[in-house]
């Protein structure tokens, strides 16, 4: 006999775990009061006109194609995603316009026109994010805690005193850089979660290196391409909905 499982909500998140159960042998209900799945990903049709809400962009498509895979597919035969460059362009009151860039000479080269302090601080600040999002990739990211046994592990352990989880992300941007423009530019990171750079724990700097570094896509025909490759995809799936 299979084993079952009832997913609540039919959000991204649930639907993966669906996927991911289904594809390992699981007997999957997805229940969902919305008569359509996707969570905050919905379509609003009004007036001959089709408007999609939900993610503008895709930051981690490797965590996508994973699932894909697992299913024994491949992503691109159902979604076409292409990379964003430059990343954001962030507006300032003053006129100022700093493009996020993976180019990290472009990025101090913008910087150094308000701000040469901040600019030469760039590199190291990087240098940091991306030792943070390794932390939690190797320590946190994936990761289910759910005995003691597991809270408790030494390993963990250091990995938390390392992110330096009573340090906020406004504190920790203030080590390296002074000038509010940038200080805007890398707190608004924790605008992701609803929060302020005065209250989100500094381990949201690695955003920075997951923008710049990990990939940051768009979809070829606008997001109404998750309707017409990922949810008919998952109705393939053998799901009670």
């Amino acid at each position: 006999m299979k084993p079952e499982a009832v997913i609540i909500g039919a959000g991204f998140g649930s639907l993966s775990c669906a996927v991911t159960l289904a594809a390992k042998g699981w007997k999957v209900t997805v229940l969902e009061r919305q008569p359509r799945p996707g969570g905050k990903l919905q379509r609003i049709t009004q007036q001959g006109y089709t408007f999609d809400r939900g993610p503008s962009t895709i930051t981690m498509p490797h965590v996508f194609r994973s699932l894909y895979e697992l299913a024994g597919e491949t992503m691109e035969d159902y979604v076409q995603l292409y990379e964003l460059e430059p990343r954001t362009r962030n507006v300032f009151a003053d006129g100022t316009v700093v493009d996020f860039s993976k180019n990290a000479g472009f990025m101090q080269e913008q910087i150094a026109a308000y701000s040469p302090a901040d600019a030469a601080r760039y590199p190291e600040f990087m240098s940091e994010a991306a030792a943070l999002y390794r932390l939690s990739e190797q320590q946190f990211l994936g990761r289910l805690l759910l005995s003691w046994k597991d809270k408790l592990s030494p390993a963990l352990m250091r990995g938390l005193v390392r992110v330096r989880p009573f340090l906020s992300l406004h504190s920790l941007l203030g080590r390296y850089f002074s000038h509010p423009h940038t200080l805007a530019m890398l707190g608004r990171y924790a605008t992701y979660v609803g929060s302020s750079p005065f209250q989100s724990p500094a381990i949201f700097a690695m955003l920075a290196h997951l923008r710049a570094r990990k990939g940051s896509m768009e979809f070829t025909a606008e997001r109404i391409s998750w309707w017409r490759g990922w949810f008919p995809w998952l109705r393939s799936w053998a799901f009670r909905w």
